[in-house]
């Protein structure tokens, strides 16, 4: 019964965190990006102030995006001649079907298709780059293989998971 009483505050922050691992794996991957295509501006953009500023937007972001699951969520155990069942109600009011169709595109778009895209997008790259680009020096190329290397596994890893 605790499970289900609590069960739309797991919604709420089950959304949020994947939300904000997914992007937060796009801060990575974008750190590898602008460390390899602008690597004299890198330092100034690569900060612990931006990242700050970032992850905080990403937060709110994300909690506005999950902000439906408790708003609009109530789970009912129900009791019939063949045992216990759970109900999830939400309100079916022309404004909540508005909002629910509306957060549904937002959070495809927002949650799953930019992240997925920018990732596939700046891994291409990074790997055309560094095999192409003959006039990385030795040890540069060992650094960036190791870069390549780390970029596709948590890509991939994040893109299984998702």
């Amino acid at each position: 019964q605790y499970y289900w009483y609590y069960y739309k505050w797991q919604l709420f922050a089950g959304n949020v965190l994947g939300f904000c691992s997914m992007w937060l794996t796009v801060l990575m991957t974008v750190e590898c990006y602008v460390h390899i295509f602008h690597p004299i501006r890198s330092k100034l953009i690569c900060t612990q102030r931006n990242l700050g500023i970032v992850c905080g937007f990403l937060l709110a972001i994300g909690v506005v995006l999950a902000l439906i699951y408790p708003l609009n969520r109530d789970p009912e155990i129900l009791t019939d001649p063949c045992g216990k069942y759970v109900s999830l109600n939400s309100d079916s009011s022309p404004e909540w079907t508005r909002i629910e169709h509306m957060h549904t595109v937002a959070n495809l778009i927002i949650a799953l298709l930019m992240p997925i895209g920018l990732l596939v997008y700046m891994c291409i790259r990074i790997t055309m780059r560094i095999n192409r680009d003959t006039r990385i020096v030795e040890t540069s190329k060992r650094h960036f293989n190791a870069e390549k290397r780390c970029v596709t596994r948590i890509t991939l890893i994040t893109t299984l998971l998702q």
